[in-house]
């Protein structure tokens, strides 16, 4: 999708926000039956395929399923870097590493391993305000809001798993 992006950021920047909105809905549509699958089909696959000396396998790789989630915001990363924002990934990358020192401190504070796992997994959407901010003067308002939408979502999935874990 990147080169997409960046072709259409050079040739005909005005078209940019429907580019974005049309690859978003697709990438929303993989990333929510990625994380269903793996959510709720993990253990059920571990069962499956291996001895019962790996079953607690299927529980961490469930918690893992929240990564998938988390990369609902990769889009607004290239979205700006096409538009020769790299700035923006710098910034995002120093805060999702900071994010993570502190999400795994936190989620083991919570929860033990499987805290740590839910917060690691979760970590890069730590970024996405920021990424959401910096990218609102070039998508429209409603884009914007879905934006928001969708990290309120996904936090709120993240912390009602941090806190039946």
């Amino acid at each position: 999708a990147y080169p997409a992006k960046s072709e259409v950021a050079i040739t005909r920047r005005t078209d940019l926000p429907r580019l974005y909105r049309k690859l978003q809905w697709g990438v929303d549509a993989v990333i929510w039956i990625a994380f269903a699958a793996t959510a709720f089909g993990a253990q059920l696959l571990m069962d499956l395929l291996y001895p019962d000396s790996y079953a607690a396998s299927g529980h961490y790789l469930g918690l893992l399923s929240l990564a998938c989630l988390a990369q609902r915001f990769d889009t607004i990363g290239e979205l700006l870097t096409a538009l020769g924002d790299s700035r923006a990934g710098a910034v995002a990358a120093a805060i999702r590493t900071v994010g993570l020192c502190l999400a795994m401190s936190f989620g083991w504070a919570m929860a033990g391993i499987d805290g740590l796992i839910i917060c690691s997994a979760l970590h890069p959407i730590l970024a996405a305000p920021y990424m959401i901010w910096k990218a609102r003067r070039h998508l429209p308002a409603l884009r914007v809001s879905v934006d928001i939408v969708a990290f309120l979502i996904i936090g709120t999935v993240g912390m009602s798993f941090l806190f039946n874990a």
